[in-house]
């Protein structure tokens, strides 16, 4: 019983710089450094909520770093500013047309950008934001495994945030392998307290007291859905979500998307391929294959159609908040008028011990809206 109390206390005290818990915090293996390069940061706001990433250890390491959180940055005045800088700085992009980074002359870059994210994120960050689109790319060689074992990579080759800048950095200023020696040492020192409390536990998890969020007045959410039915869209969506105790669980991911408009019974339904690794329990859930789900469409895909499916003036109908918050996090355009389906019984509340983050078992999907089964 001492060692579970031990752990709740250390689980509420973290450390104000780094913000691991104190037990764990990472600060005393950071070293500030200063470039050579100035180095800018564009975060994904999803990536802001993944657990354990690893833009807090670039702050900390490149304190004269310029972070910037957001997906579309047309507005932003210093991120404006730096695209139109002559010579221009280049974006650490991999991909056709982008240069070597040790190709680059000494001095050729005075400037760096990255992005923070998913390569889904990236994507679409550079869709919105033509000025950052057009500028020089450049891509890393291909190195090292990431030291980044307890979050799983894409594909072979791919690095955290922390890392690419890393190796670019040493490419960039001749340094060889400073920036690696320096910015990695608190990211191993993660990695190996992570994988350390992993062993150490086994399969124990302490189980903290469930706080119920307080309940919001109530509505008449079916009156809503009367008053609104002509311009209503009901949507449904599932998540690429892994269990909620898994030691390597990344953040859940939109994967289904339906879409029913019930005026017409016009319907939209897109499967998403995933952009990580698939949850061990999604297919299972879904009643799918995982072949069938990893050969879905691409979130671009997704994007185009919803585009073509809505109409001005609609609203949308929906079974609580997370499937649109997955959405608005892809970027997804929404209707600014939603109502949430279910009764005030329902209010939002922590998830069940053990149940699979990001689903939606238990709510109706459009199928039933039109009167069909909805059946899994």
């Amino acid at each position: 019983m001492k060692r579970g109390a031990e752990e709740v206390a250390e689980g509420r005290s973290s450390c104000p710089r780094c913000g691991r818990p104190l037990g764990h915090c990472y600060c005393p293996l950071i070293t500030p450094t200063l470039t050579r390069t100035r180095v800018t940061i564009l975060q994904h706001p999803r990536e802001a909520k993944v657990p354990l990433g690893t833009l807090r250890m670039v702050e900390l390491s490149l304190p004269d770093a310029l972070v910037r959180r957001g997906v579309d940055f047309r507005d932003d005045p210093q991120v404006a500013q730096l695209c139109a800088e002559r010579p221009p700085p280049v974006l650490l992009f991999p991909g056709e047309g982008a240069r070597d980074v040790r190709s680059l002359e000494r001095g050729e870059a005075e400037a760096l950008i990255a992005i923070d994210g998913t390569w889904p994120q990236a994507k679409q960050v550079l869709r919105r934001n033509p000025a950052l689109a057009a500028l020089p790319r450049v891509q890393l060689p291909v190195g090292a495994p990431s030291a980044y074992e307890i979050r799983p990579q894409p594909a072979a080759g791919c690095v955290s945030t922390l890392e690419a800048l890393a190796r670019a950095l040493d490419a960039l200023e001749g340094s060889g392998a400073r920036y690696q020696e320096l910015m990695l040492r608190p990211l191993r020192g993660l990695v190996a307290g992570q994988l350390r409390v992993s062993a150490e536990r086994g399969n124990y998890r302490r189980r903290r007291p469930r706080v119920r969020d307080p309940k919001p007045p109530p509505t008449d959410s079916l009156a809503s859905l009367r008053r609104l039915r002509e311009r209503l869209v009901c949507v449904h969506v599932e998540a690429n979500a892994w269990p909620a105790r898994h030691p390597q669980r990344p953040a859940p991911q939109l994967l289904e998307w339906r879409a029913l408009r019930l005026s017409t019974g016009e319907r939209l339904e897109v499967t998403c391929r995933p952009r990580g690794p698939l949850g061990p329990l999604t297919a299972q859930h879904l009643g799918r294959s995982a072949e069938d789900l990893l050969a879905g469409e691409d979130l671009e895909e997704l994007h185009a159609r919803w585009e073509r499916f809505r109409r001005p003036g609609e609203a949308l109908a929906c079974w609580g908040t997370f499937g649109v918050g997955l959405a608005l996090e892809e970027g997804l355009p929404l209707p600014a008028e939603r109502v949430d389906g279910r009764p005030p019984s329902a209010a939002p509340r922590a998830p069940a011990q053990g149940r699979q983050p990001g689903s939606s078992r238990g709510s109706p999907r459009p199928d039933s809206a039109a009167g069909g089964e909805g059946a899994r």
